[in-house]
């Protein structure tokens, strides 16, 4: 179960209007890429809805220093606690298989609860669109490598990634 729904990989990166509108058009020209049938409305909308899903969901998840600090605690909760507390993540028949005294560690319940209460038929939509960007824009390497120039090149701008990429050769010897 994921814990983050940040594509960005900082809080700050969400308040930077610049970097979210090249943010916006890296997510509309993935989804071009993903479905030709789009149009410039819809390419939009997934956009506008992937965006305000991560926005909502950065208000609630903790900043680095509490994350750090609640993995060092025993965060613990008992099978049938944690259950009710996240009814939507359908966890009773996993959770059946193991025997009760196992307990659950649950260090970021803010996250779980996003989730949990994320997980209806009306978001549907965006969170099949969070998952299949979050993971998909990584494999257009060597597909599409107009996109992936597109991607080198926001990290460049906005995350202080390098200008210039290292040869194959050097990357897959690392």
């Amino acid at each position: 179960i994921t814990t983050d729904f940040m594509n960005l990989p900082e809080y700050t990166y969400y308040d930077n209007s610049e970097l979210m509108a090249d943010y916006k058009k890296l997510v509309i020209d993935f989804f071009k890429l993903v479905d030709s049938s789009l149009s410039g409305e819809q390419l939009n909308e997934k956009a506008d809805n992937l965006i305000k899903f991560e926005k909502e969901f950065v208000k609630i998840y903790p900043h680095p220093e509490v994350i750090r600090q609640r993995w060092s605690e025993k965060r613990q909760e008992k099978q049938a606690d944690f259950l009710a507390k996240y009814p939507q993540l359908m966890l009773n028949r996993f959770l059946a298989q193991t025997p009760q005294k196992i307990l659950i560690s649950n260090p970021l319940p803010e996250a779980l609860a996003f989730y949990n209460s994320a997980l209806k038929p009306e978001n549907l939509s965006v969170l099949k669109d969070f998952y299949l960007y979050g993971f998909g824009r990584r494999f257009f390497d060597d597909s599409n490598p107009e996109y992936y120039k597109k991607q080198f090149d926001f990290n460049a701008k906005h995350m202080g990634g390098p200008v210039v990429r290292p040869v194959r050769q050097e990357r897959c010897t690392r």
